[in-house]
């Protein structure tokens, strides 16, 4: 079950994550306590210790993602405008983030950022394989209604 989809901010990736407030409710914050520890997993399937505080005092608790976030955010190489989707699956935190990575027939095509290759490196792009499903119309000038399914390796 999805929490939230958020695409990140500047302070998103120098800071910590400012969490939508109607996530609360997914999340087991102490009676009278003003954070959590969660561990969260992400696609690879490792395990990443994050705290969810909430402030004190104030008009409304305001959630951030804080102790952990930042080495997340070095580790994946996130940037401003990827896209991060928190999920719930029987009881584990998932957390998932996308990259816009090009535009395909006028689509906009986003990648899981762990599918890129290390995004660390001097080169001047990325490399993502994909699977892609084309499927050309009755409408099209080809005439046919078939489904060409191929590997691209994008640079």
């Amino acid at each position: 079950m999805e929490i939230f989809t958020k695409l990140l901010t500047k302070s998103d990736i120098e800071s910590k994550l400012a969490v939508p407030t109607t996530a609360l409710q997914h999340f087991s914050i102490p009676e009278g306590g003003h954070c959590t520890d969660l561990m969260v997993t992400d696609s690879t399937g490792q395990g990443w210790p994050f705290r969810l505080y909430i402030r004190a005092s104030g008009r409304y608790p305001k959630p951030l993602l804080t102790t952990g976030w930042l080495q997340f955010v070095r580790t994946k190489g996130l940037q401003v405008g990827d896209e991060v989707i928190f999920s719930k699956e029987e009881e584990k935190y998932k957390i998932e983030v996308k990259r816009h990575t090009f535009v395909l027939f006028g689509k906009h095509i986003q990648a899981e950022v762990d599918q890129l290759v290390d995004p660390k490196s001097d080169t001047k792009g990325y490399q993502l394989e994909c699977d892609l499903s084309l499927r050309l119309s009755q409408n099209t000038k080809v005439g046919c209604s078939k489904v060409y399914e191929t590997k691209a390796l994008f640079i």
